[in-house]
């Protein structure tokens, strides 16, 4: 009988204690001078962006992208409810030119993105990392959406290929921009515990979606 009871009290206080919670990732880029920092959590469905000039929060499950600026001030557009306007994206091509450099220990494929007949990126991808980053592969698309619809026509051939048509390369640890400063990844943290509302929603933004969809 104290065997039964025993294994009923340790059952009872398995099922009483949480779970942990999933870690998110962190993502740190230097952009020229500047530090980008990534953050992905799955679990929540939100990525952030955010660097010395303002940032993007973007929740995935209602396609809701929040953006800033260092001067102050929170805007928010839905995705899903941009008018999708017909964009003619360039003739373009993604080219594997070989292996890349390993980059903190992971190795990676070197690509070339060309548009319109220019070299737009040399990019350094690692493959693995996608599966790990999806909710960021997601954010992305989604920033690309309200990328140009903020911008249109006034983007830069390179900016017009959308985000998903060259996504399947992998996550890139670095990128060489023709005319900007380099990208390389700096951390990789796969086990980073998010700060107290860092992947919360601003309590208020102005909703911009209608403004997107009169331009």
């Amino acid at each position: 009988m104290t065997r039964v009871v025993v294994w009923l009290a340790a059952v009872i206080a398995a099922a009483a204690t949480p779970a942990p919670a999933a870690a998110a990732t962190l993502v740190e880029t230097r952009i020229g001078n500047e530090t980008v920092r990534l953050v992905a959590d799955q679990a929540l469905g939100r990525v952030l962006i955010a660097g010395t000039g303002g940032g993007q929060l973007v929740d995935l499950a209602s396609a809701t992208v929040y953006l800033w600026t260092r001067q102050g001030g929170t805007q928010m557009v839905h995705a899903a409810g941009l008018a999708r306007k017909a964009v003619a994206v360039p003739p373009f091509a993604l080219e594997e030119v070989g292996p890349g450099p390993r980059i903190l220990g992971r190795a990676t494929t070197r690509f070339r993105l060309i548009v319109a007949g220019k070299l737009c990126s040399v990019i350094d991808a690692n493959l693995g990392l996608a599966a790990t980053l999806q909710p960021a592969i997601e954010a992305m698309t989604l920033l690309d959406r309200v990328n140009a619809a903020l911008k249109g026509e006034s983007r830069a051939p390179c900016e017009k290929v959308p985000y998903g048509r060259y996504s399947r390369i992998g996550w890139p640890l670095q990128i060489q921009d023709d005319n900007a400063p380099p990208i390389a990844t700096a951390v990789i943290d796969t086990d980073y515990t998010p700060n107290p509302g860092e992947l919360e929603p601003p309590a208020e933004a102005a909703d911009i979606t209608p403004l997107l969809n009169e331009m």
